[in-house]
């Protein structure tokens, strides 16, 4: 049985629906009642306009919010800790574990540009260090890239080049990958970023998935 929790772009879908049913069933119950203001003062809306031509209007207007209210709920997707359940990809964290980080626990939304963020870590006086996560990659191959970066604590600027994680393979399992810690963040207390981008195409993947998170020096 499904039973997924209800999220917060579900909302944005709602209040869509529901506005879209206020607009329609105002305009429609106003044509087909003959609803007319009797001020003394007032401007007619539709002037000399057929009924056809106004339910047509009232028609179309809803199916538009409707649209925009779910193109704006795909933008609301986010990074999100529990049992992943995309249309592909996994279904439990590594290790038959019951939680993971993923881009959204179902499948991502298109048009994604969304970034997960450590605690801070120091790692004054350390020379070298390698972070390690496991990842579950399953996106669509080919315009879908993510990447690991390393933010300075305080200002949040980036320190060295971002570490790339390539989303061109298709992980049949949970898979561990090992990253250099950027030398310019050496010394320095640190948070970690990692950053998913979708491009604009409705994909029924679960994008990137991850566990295990640490960091160690070597």
């Amino acid at each position: 049985m499904d039973q997924r929790k209800f999220e917060p772009h579900h909302a944005a879908i709602g209040v869509g629906i529901l506005v879209a049913l206020f607009t329609a069933a105002s305009g429609i119950a106003a044509t087909v009642n003959g609803w007319h203001d009797d001020s003394e003062i007032t401007r007619e809306v539709f002037g000399n306009i057929p009924d056809a031509l106004k339910v047509t209007f009232y028609t179309v207007i809803p199916v538009l919010i409707v649209y925009g209210a779910v193109l704006f709920a795909n933008r609301m997707k986010n990074w999100e800790r529990g049992a992943p359940s995309g249309s592909t990809g996994p279904l439990t964290g590594a290790d038959g574990s019951a939680n993971a980080w993923s881009t959204n626990q179902g499948d991502y939304g298109p048009d994604s540009d969304i970034s997960l963020r450590s605690p801070v870590i120091d790692l004054t006086g350390i020379p070298t260090a390698e972070l390690s996560l496991d990842a579950f990659r399953d996106a669509d191959g080919f315009a879908d890239t993510a990447s690991v970066r390393f933010l300075d604590a305080t200002g949040l600027i980036q320190l060295g080049f971002g570490q790339p994680i390539d989303m061109t393979v298709f992980d049949g399992d949970w898979t561990n990958l090992v990253i250099p810690v950027a030398p310019e963040a050496l010394g320095e207390s640190v948070i970690i970023e990692i950053n998913f981008i979708s491009d604009n195409s409705e994909d029924t993947f679960s994008g990137l998935s991850i566990d295990n998170v640490s960091v160690s020096a070597e």
